[in-house]
């Protein structure tokens, strides 16, 4: 009994810190989107064979991060994915320790959205991740929120707020 007590009040404790955290709206109209994250968030520029802006940050417990490739003259609204997306999850699980967990399809905003749960070991260190794919016009989007596995329940919760937070403009 003492066991699940404990375990509620760690549960509401970590839900009421990650809902008590300052979450601030970021929005950037050249990516299409507008997300809350804690703290200050830093905005970087990669310019490859195609153009990407990562959005990213970390609090105590958690990582947070998100990149908005666009690839002129695509419309990946209007093309299977599939195979673009099993190549996006396959580099995402490059590290010999990665370990895919779970992978689920859901829909969020009437978009298809690709999940991943994955682990892997950084410095002898259990790290989850959860990492979404979404294909919208000619935006691929990935949205990520990892911390180490001893931060599964503060994870979680800020998972929600995380995620839930995300509107396409």
């Amino acid at each position: 009994m003492r066991l699940f007590v404990l375990s509620i009040i760690i549960f509401i404790s970590s839900s009421i810190y990650a809902q008590e955290k300052e979450w601030t709206l970021h929005k950037s109209e050249k990516c299409k989107i507008s997300f809350k994250m804690p703290n200050y968030v830093q905005h970087l520029k990669k310019d490859n064979n195609f153009k990407s802006d990562i959005f990213q940050t970390k609090d105590l417990t958690c990582t947070y991060g998100i990149v908005a490739s666009y690839f002129d003259k695509q419309n990946f609204s209007r093309q299977p994915i599939e195979g673009l997306y099993k190549e996006m999850k396959k580099g995402s699980l490059l590290e010999d320790s990665s370990v895919l967990l779970n992978e689920l399809s859901c829909v969020y905003q009437k978009m298809l959205v690709k999940e991943i749960k994955y682990s892997c070991l950084i410095k002898n260190m259990e790290y989850i991740y959860y990492k979404r794919f979404i294909f919208r016009g000619p935006f691929i989007y990935q949205i990520s929120i990892g911390s180490a596995g001893r931060h599964t329940r503060e994870l979680e919760a800020n998972k929600e707020i995380f995620f839930n937070s995300i509107i396409f403009l």
